[in-house]
């Protein structure tokens, strides 16, 4: 089997209204393009999907992120059911791309790119919510705010947060893995 990239291949949901319910994915090739879900244009409103929002006002208060469910067990089920054999090679490429994302994300953050930066961290939004991991999703997700307001040159400790909670999610998922 070749090795999978998200770079190389595409992941395409069709008749998608729910990131919970993964059953209804066809053809799936590209993690990152979550914008052909059937109803849901936007994935800045998938909080409302994922569960209750613990997280405060203040993202860079650890207490608030650490409260918020690293992976969202249902949808990490149902993606390793629908993938089967190709799940473990999904989750070392999404492992990866995120790593080499949040080392961009660094650069971006540096050069103050925020048209970058947005693209970055929309990539790694859409990936960390089509496998459930929670906390990346929320984050990335007000990183891309941050840089949609201009304000990227000002996210350090938000991208630091970024790394941690894929850290997290790594550890998490290493776990659900062995299971």
């Amino acid at each position: 089997m070749p090795t999978l990239s998200l770079d190389d291949s595409r992941f395409i949901a069709c008749n998608l209204t729910d990131l919970t319910d993964l059953t209804d994915l066809t053809d799936l090739t590209d993690l990152t393009d979550l914008t052909d879900l059937t109803d849901l244009t936007d994935l800045t409103d998938l909080t409302d999907n994922i569960g209750p929002n613990t997280m405060d006002e203040n993202p860079h208060n650890n207490t608030a992120d650490q409260t918020v469910e690293i992976l969202n067990d249902e949808q990490f089920e149902d993606m390793r059911d629908l993938l089967e054999e190709d799940f473990a090679d999904l989750i070392q490429v999404y492992l990866t791309d995120s790593q080499q994302r949040i080392h961009s994300l660094r650069i971006a953050q540096q050069q103050n790119d925020n048209t970058n930066g947005f693209e970055i961290a929309h990539a790694l939004k859409g990936a960390s919510a089509n496998l459930g991991t929670t906390q990346l999703m929320r984050l990335s997700s007000q990183l891309q705010e941050r840089c949609r307001e201009q304000r990227i040159s000002e996210q350090a400790a938000l991208i630091e947060d970024i790394a941690a909670a894929l850290q997290r999610a790594e550890q998490t998922i290493k776990q659900r893995m062995e299971q």
